[in-house]
């Protein structure tokens, strides 16, 4: 597979340094990025949140939207990957310091790595647990996507599969409603209103979550942001997000609301954002 190296399209391999921040502490901000036909989608959202992270952990990199574009499409066609596909851009401090300081002068060289891998679609709807880690409400990187950051998740994720189930519901300190491993949770009650856990409960804001509660007026369906106590987990229907998914159903529970009208409205609507994003002229 070809991957991009610091702006060099390279076959994959061990290319990283040993003394790579990114690598031995996970001092670096990621993203991943749903591709189509070459094409990521949605790319100037997830590049601004990507900038939150480089700004707080200081490291001197800038992401140019065309430059990304560009190469998106080259690993495509390098990799015969044209269908739907995910794009993994990370930039790490690059070769630095041992230990907890770091530099963050004009010396600082960067890693920045681009890969692109085909996306199997999942199954409609999935079924979770609650997860035993909790994400901590007021985390550094409860704002964007840090390379360091994914340990509880990674945790909570394995805890479900071990069990058979798909995905787990990660709480926060207080015991409330957060997110999935990696996707934003949205509820749906008896009638129709939907809640998400507002951003200082710990929840990401994620690329789907954002365009969801920015359009809500025109898609017909409000978005409340708000604290959520777990047991409304019992009696509300449930669905994720992010950028790979799009908008996926949780598995109805026996006494929650079916709520099919709103889950196909929302999916439709997404659908056709989606649709529109990649078939629009994208400008830096």
């Amino acid at each position: 597979m070809i991957v991009r190296l610091n702006g060099r399209f390279v076959e994959d391999g061990p290319h990283l340094a040993t003394n790579d921040r990114g690598f031995l502490i996970g001092d670096g901000v990621f993203e991943t990025i749903y591709v189509e036909a070459g094409r990521p989608a949605f790319l100037a959202m997830h590049l601004a949140r990507l900038r939150v992270g480089l700004e707080t952990l200081q490291i001197p990199y800038e992401p140019r939207q065309e430059e990304i574009a560009d190469a998106a499409l080259s690993l495509a066609r390098m990799n015969g990957t044209l269908g739907a596909a995910s794009l993994r851009l990370t930039v790490s401090r690059g070769a630095g310091l041992r230990g907890l300081g770091f530099d963050a002068g004009s010396d600082v060289q960067p890693t920045e790595t681009l890969a692109l891998a085909p996306l199997s679609f999942q199954k409609c709807e999935c079924s979770y647990i609650i997860g035993r880690w909790r994400r901590f409400s007021r985390g550094a990187a409860c704002r964007f996507k840090a390379a360091g950051g994914y340990l509880d998740n990674m945790l909570s994720f394995n805890e479900a599969r071990s069990v058979g189930a798909d995905e787990a519901i990660m709480l926060n300190e207080h015991g409330r409603v957060v997110s999935a491993t990696s996707a934003n949770v949205f509820l749906i009650d008896d009638r129709g209103r939907i809640a998400t856990p507002n951003l200082e409960e710990g929840a990401m804001p994620g690329i789907v979550r954002t365009a969801i509660i920015n359009a809500s007026e025109e898609h017909g369906f409000p978005v409340e942001e708000r604290p959520i106590d777990q047991p409304e987990l019992d009696w509300t229907r449930q669905f994720l997000t992010n950028s790979l998914i799009g908008v996926r159903p949780v598995v109805r529970s026996p006494v929650g609301p079916p709520c099919e009208d709103v889950l196909a409205g929302l999916r439709a609507w997404y659908a056709d954002y989606l649709r529109r994003d990649l078939t629009t002229e994208q400008v830096s």
